[in-house]
């Protein structure tokens, strides 16, 4: 499922595992303090935006979130590559504070250092994360394959 999902987004489906697991430690059902939901802790606002353009409905399916999660990352990645800001360090950290946000930073000559120490542990856990992939998208399949 995860390496599916990253091959239509060009990404690492390491990557995608770890930023999974790191968004909800690999739970589906898992609901945050924001509303985000599932897997990749989609907010609701972003969900209704992304779903229909990847036609999906169900935030609550692994694959769905998965999808969605994914385009929407990929969308950030692209965007602020084409800024100039490639690293995946900026992307991530966009995902989980806000594209707006991480570019006000980086507009207003912030670096790595001048992010909040919240959102540098977040890019850390998922980048440090990434050589645990296999055994937890190994397991996330085993628990939640796609269609149940």
């Amino acid at each position: 499922m995860f390496q599916e999902i990253a091959d239509l987004y060009g990404m690492d489906w390491r990557q995608l595992v770890a930023h999974a697991d790191r968004e909800s430690r690999l739970n589906p059902n898992a609901q945050g303090g924001a509303g985000e939901y599932g897997l990749m802790q989609i907010l609701p606002a972003t969900w209704n935006e992304w779903a229909p353009l990847v036609q999906v409905s169900d935030p609550w399916d692994p694959y769905s979130n998965i999808l969605v999660g994914a385009a929407y990352y990929s969308y950030i990645h692209s965007y602020f590559s084409d800024l100039g800001y490639a690293d995946p360090q900026w992307s991530l950290a966009a995902y989980n504070w806000g594209p707006e946000r991480t570019l006000g930073l980086l507009d207003s000559g912030g670096g790595w250092f001048a992010l909040p120490l919240t959102q540098r542990m977040y890019v850390a856990d998922i980048l440090i994360g990434m050589k645990n992939a296999p055994t937890l998208a190994e397991d996330a399949e085993i628990r939640y394959p796609r269609g149940e």
